[in-house]
């Protein structure tokens, strides 16, 4: 959970606030009037770049959860709804080296591909980009094999699927019977809360339009039991 992270990580994100403000505003502006199961991702996925470093923290704490090395060996990497790709490029900006291994990237928005797939060609090394790939892919229909990936990551993601089972269903279906998963959720509802109070101050909804399709989303694993459930 985001809200469990340690007091340094959270005084980091405080002093986000410049970007995240911004993201919230232009998101509230994107999605607003859209059902939950519409969302254009790619109207704000130029936006996701300004919160990157916030984004970070988490995609840091995922890969020690996860326990990925910087000297990779037949590790089979899976990074679904990555938004931008800060979890992969995390990843591959601290690999050494990398042998018979893969890192996949995905999310069902064009446009954030198509931002993670022009960053990682500026920005991680040759011999390490080699291994990485990336695609437009629907997190509820993976079009990858069974039992293939070694190590899973979904940062802010799981919350925004119209059918969350099925997309637990198909992290499940992926993952070796050794493999680990990571997935990352919103408990606070602080950030949710503001992306509204911004909607309606800019007139996209009235007040008893509240709440959002996007925040109903985003507050759907605030219950630590919900997402237990789920898992089980």
């Amino acid at each position: 959970y985001a809200e469990d992270c340690p007091f340094m990580l959270r005084q980091l994100l405080k002093r986000s606030s410049q970007h995240i403000y911004p993201l919230a505003r232009n998101s509230a502006r994107s999605l607003a009037g859209t059902s939950e199961d519409s969302f254009d991702w790619g109207r704000v996925a130029e936006n996701y770049e300004s919160v990157s470093p916030f984004s970070k923290l988490f995609a840091m704490q995922c890969s020690e959860m996860l326990q990925i090395p910087d000297v990779l060996n037949q590790h089979r990497i899976l990074d679904i709804a990555a938004g931008t790709g800060t979890f992969s490029l995390t990843i591959a900006s601290d690999c050494i080296k990398a042998t018979d291994s893969s890192l996949l990237a995905t999310d069902v928005s064009p446009g954030m591909v198509e931002i993670m797939r022009h960053k990682a060609a500026r920005d991680i090394k040759p011999e390490i980009l080699s291994c990485m790939s990336f695609a437009v892919m629907d997190g509820q229909k993976l079009e990858v094999p069974s039992n293939s990936i070694s190590h899973l990551a979904c940062v802010f993601g799981i919350m925004f699927f119209p059918d969350r089972l099925q997309g637990l269903r198909e992290m499940h279906r992926v993952l070796q019977p050794s493999a680990s998963a990571a997935i990352a959720v919103w408990k606070s509802v602080n950030m949710p809360l503001i992306m509204e109070h911004i909607a309606v101050a800019e007139g996209r909804v009235a007040p008893d339009q509240l709440p959002l399709p996007f925040t109903k989303a985003v507050l759907s694993y605030t219950d630590s039991g919900d997402l237990t459930r789920d898992l089980i």
